[in-house]
């Protein structure tokens, strides 16, 4: 029974991924309380009751994709969505796009950019 369990639970296992440093180092203001990525959604948990839109929007651009833009061009790796969640990891923001949609959103206008970010995004 016991390697039954241990062989359903070797996927789940196997599916998990590390985020890059440098991607825990822009995160760091933000004092996440886990950060993990799962079958290519990066997954932010936040020290927050509650994610706003404001906050959210934080998250995206000055930390998930500035470490693309600023640090490592390869901090996204791999990551196809991103979703940030409250404390209790029920509620938040999903952005829709990992590397490719982070490299197009830093070279759009200033004026654009919540356009932009909240076109790419759904509620979790």
């Amino acid at each position: 029974m016991k390697k039954l369990l241990i062989f359903l639970l070797l996927p789940i296992v196997v599916h998990a991924a590390v985020p890059s440093s440098d991607l825990i180092a822009s995160l760091k203001p933000f004092q996440p309380i886990s950060t993990t990525i799962e079958d290519g959604n990066l997954i932010i948990v936040l020290n927050q009751k509650m994610i706003t839109s404001d906050i959210y929007t934080s998250v995206i651009s000055t930390a998930v994709c500035a470490s693309l833009w600023l640090r490592n061009k390869e901090s996204l790796a791999g990551v196809t969505s991103v979703t940030v969640l409250n404390e209790f990891s029920f509620k938040g923001y999903v952005f829709e796009g990992g590397k490719d949609l982070c490299m197009e959103f830093g070279e759009i206008p200033q004026d654009k950019n919540n356009i932009f970010l909240l076109g790419h995004t759904h509620l979790k």
